[in-house]
């Protein structure tokens, strides 16, 4: 539960409250179709088929401004630390539609090693980029401008 401070002057701290505000009256598909979404399950419903980008243009999220992917971003990112891990690819798909499968260790290693594009183990912020950068980045199928200029490794 997000409880909002009431600071004399604005802060970090109102500032991640709001947004966890925000966060939870967010539904996936405010930004992305239902059908579409719908669809991009469907391609990946057995465990071992999920190709994420097959799954990143079907639903939409190739087609997204930057300010959506980040707020799609944000709506994976769990524990809002700004990165996305593991265990919070698990479950990937489950942020979509509640009742989708879990992605296999495999199929989750396999995104991973996609979009951690410094090899820390993490999706998100590197220093150099806005969070929501690596997963645009890896949904357009490895390069995008405004990102980076080459491919992912």
């Amino acid at each position: 539960m997000c409880v909002l401070p009431l600071p004399v002057s604005p802060s970090p701290l109102l500032t991640s409250h709001l947004f966890c505000v925000a966060r939870w009256n967010m539904s996936i598909t405010d930004v992305l179709s239902a059908d579409d979404i719908a669809a991009a399950l469907q391609e990946c419903q057995d465990p071992d088929t999920f190709e994420p980008q097959k799954f990143f243009q079907t639903s939409g999220l190739s087609k997204m401004s930057a300010s959506q992917v980040k707020d799609v971003f944000r709506f994976i990112d769990n524990d809002q630390s700004g990165y996305l891990d593991e265990d919070e690819l698990k479950f990937f798909l489950q942020k979509f539609q509640s009742d989708a499968r879990e992605l296999t260790e495999s199929e989750t290693k396999s995104l991973m090693a996609a979009a951690d594009n410094d090899g820390d183990g993490k999706i998100g912020a590197d220093g150099r980029s806005a969070p929501a950068c690596s997963v645009r980045h890896f949904g357009r199928g490895g390069t995008q401008g405004g990102c980076w200029d080459k491919p992912l490794s």
